[in-house]
């Protein structure tokens, strides 16, 4: 398949991210149904990629990985008005109001997930009292891994529910995802259609290029539903 004709749906995205420090631009895995894309994947595709990176990172002479392997533990509180609170141990709480702006979703019939690229704003919320109940709590345990100082692969196992007791008691979600960093060099060098690209070809990556036999396997994309903020659903094929 030809990548260009895919990734130049991020294109807008990709702009309005390098012109907004505010903006976060983050591709998942997970599953396209119905209109509907649901995050995560399974135990094992989850243990095997962290395998790979492990042992791909463990084996870099080029230092190409920084900061890698870093794992967390936080919580994530959401409230009415897309206001949301990070908690962890280490550091102060901190609250911001977190709104989607975009988002592509992408179909592959030959894998067992699918694709989402959003772009979200977070604005700091700063002095902020959370006085409200959550409307969701998040907990979240991540282990991250950063290549050459502009991408990001988060792997998160994640318990969700109305209340920190419920969360502790459901069964978690395991969800990764590639996050494209705010590196200046990159930014002002790269095109946006090459940094389209790239994002598509590191997902797939993600999905699952080569059999146990290191054969590569074929795969196709499609673009599913293209969403912003203004005009929703603004496609879908």
């Amino acid at each position: 398949m030809v990548i260009g004709k895919v990734s130049n749906s991020l294109i807008p995205l990709i702009e309005e991210f390098k012109t907004n420090p505010n903006l976060e631009l983050e591709g998942s895995l997970g599953v396209f149904d119905s209109g509907q894309f649901t995050s995560g994947v399974d135990f094992n595709h989850f243990k095997s990629l962290y395998s790979t990176f492990t042992r791909v990172k463990n084996q870099d002479t080029n230092t190409s990985w920084s900061n890698s392997d870093v794992k967390s533990h936080f919580a994530s509180f959401f409230y009415k008005g897309d206001i949301r609170g990070r908690f962890n141990v280490k550091e102060k709480p901190s609250f911001v109001k977190k709104t989607t702006i975009s988002k592509c979703d992408f179909s592959c019939k030959e894998r067992s997930y699918d694709l989402r690229v959003s772009l979200k704003e977070e604005l700091p919320l700063k002095p902020y009292l959370a006085k409200d109940t959550p409307d969701l709590v998040r907990l979240h345990e991540r282990w991250s891994f950063t290549y050459k100082e502009a991408w990001r692969y988060d792997f998160s196992k994640v318990a969700s529910g109305t209340s920190k007791e419920i969360a502790c008691q459901s069964q978690p979600v395991f969800e990764i995802e590639l996050e494209l960093l705010r590196n200046s060099h990159i930014l002002k060098t790269w095109t946006s259609e090459q940094l389209a690209e790239n994002i598509i070809e590191k997902l797939v990556d993600l999905l699952g290029r080569f059999d146990s036999n290191h054969k590569e396997l074929p795969y196709s994309l499609k673009l599913s539903q293209v969403w912003n903020s203004q005009n929703s659903v603004i496609g879908t094929v």
